[in-house]
């Protein structure tokens, strides 16, 4: 069974501030439900989701250098 909370032990329990925890929730950054107005989290689900966005995070993004290949320089 997983664990649900509301906001402050949630808080507590993720590792964030009452209010980053808050804004994240607004700004749609993090799993959550509803009910009123009480923002209520799955704790297993938000640890799962920060867990993906930090390995998203550390994927290395491949440049492509492209030798040899003219690029036009407007003249203002």
């Amino acid at each position: 069974m997983t664990k649900k909370a509301y906001l402050k032990e949630a808080a507590e329990e993720l590792g964030f501030t009452y209010y980053q925890l808050r804004r994240m929730a607004k700004e749609r950054k993090i799993p959550f439900l509803k009910s009123g107005n009480r923002y209520i989290f799955d704790i297993d689900l938000c640890n799962e989701y920060l867990k993906n966005e930090a390995m998203e995070n550390m994927k290395q993004v491949q440049t492509v250098k492209q030798y040899g290949v003219l690029r036009k320089v407007s003249a203002d």
